[in-house]
């Protein structure tokens, strides 16, 4: 759904426009997105010129019987230059320089103001500027009337399933509502949504996709979320994070309460091991080495291992960061 004015450009500029009905951007604080419908991909042109470009494998099909496609880039500073370098291919291939009505683009998200001048420079294109949770809503609504696009996290098979929304489609999705919508960018918002085009964030966060490449960055030099997710697959978190046995002790029994012994009890906890008062006091048996394994993070009888691999600070960080949005998400 645009917001109110939205075809209109945003400058001054006279000449005749057209609002492409073929292409849209998300341009966020991390990535900036590209959808388009497939068929106006120039593909040669693109291998002609050596971006790498990165591609979502899904597509989406239009009422109108178009596939959309979607691309990945970085947004970050300096380095929007592959984006302007895919999109000058893509709206010159149509509209050249000069042409007249001039092309005007629909984008949302903070880049769509912030890169807005570098766009008309660049493509002689205009921006015509929609609101971002508007378009966030309307978008999950077209995916709610759309086969295959939904699915649910089986946890005892560890697996997706897709969810049979036949039953459950309406006139526009309306048998979905009321429901949250819970939008991970580089920070996070969580809107209530109580039918077509009517919402409200009710929360958010600002641990999200930003906090994971940051820290990403940071603790073991990634650089992509592709590369922190593919990290992650090969990690074991529980070389990083400390469960309730390593707080407690191996053995069960009432003193766990309801917490079983795998129970994450602080991600990343045992980043931060500190001497024991006696040296081989975690290899002790007995109430000292209990207490030197338990506050370094090590439990008694086990052999200090090294530092955890960046797979598993990958696997720590995605599970932090994903399970306290669901914390917030479930507590709302």
């Amino acid at each position: 759904m645009n917001s109110e004015g939205a075809d209109k450009p945003s400058t001054a500029d006279e000449r005749p426009h057209e609002v492409l009905d073929w292409l849209a951007l998300d341009i966020g604080g991390t990535l900036a997105k590209v959808a388009c419908v497939e068929e106006k991909v120039p593909v040669d042109r693109v291998k002609e010129a050596g971006l790498s470009v990165s591609r979502d494998e899904r597509s989406l099909k239009t009422s109108s019987g178009d596939s959309l496609a979607f691309f990945l880039f970085s947004s970050r500073e300096g380095q929007l230059s592959s984006a302007m370098a895919f999109l000058k291919i893509l709206v010159l291939e149509y509209y050249p320089l000069g042409t007249l009505p001039r092309p005007t683009i629909r984008a949302t998200g903070g880049g769509a103001v912030k890169f807005a001048s570098v766009i008309r420079k660049q493509l002689d294109a205009d921006i015509v500027k929609v609101d971002e949770m508007d378009s966030l809503v309307s978008g999950l609504s077209l995916l709610l009337n759309t086969d295959g696009s939904l699915f649910q996290y089986n946890i005892k098979h560890k697996r997706r399933q897709v969810i049979d929304t036949s039953a459950m489609q309406g006139v526009e999705g309306r048998g979905f509502f009321p429901f949250l919508l819970c939008n991970i960018g580089s920070g996070v918002s969580i809107l209530k949504v109580e039918g077509p085009g009517k919402y409200k964030r009710v929360s958010g966060t600002s641990v999200g996709g930003g906090t994971v490449l940051g820290l990403g960055s940071l603790m073991f030099d990634a650089e992509s979320f592709e590369e922190i997710i593919e990290l992650s697959r090969w990690g074991d978190a529980r070389r990083a994070d400390l469960s309730v046995g390593d707080l407690m002790g191996t053995q069960p029994g009432p003193e766990h309460g309801m917490w079983s012994d795998d129970t994450l009890a602080s991600s990343m906890g045992k980043l931060f091991v500190t001497d024991c008062p006696k040296a081989d006091a975690a290899e002790e048996d007995g109430p000292a080495g209990n207490f030197c394994a338990g506050f370094s993070g090590y439990r008694a009888g086990e052999a200090r291992q090294s530092r955890p691999a960046r797979e598993d600070l990958a696997q720590s960080l995605i599970q932090m960061v994903s399970y306290n949005i669901g914390y917030i998400s479930y507590l709302v």
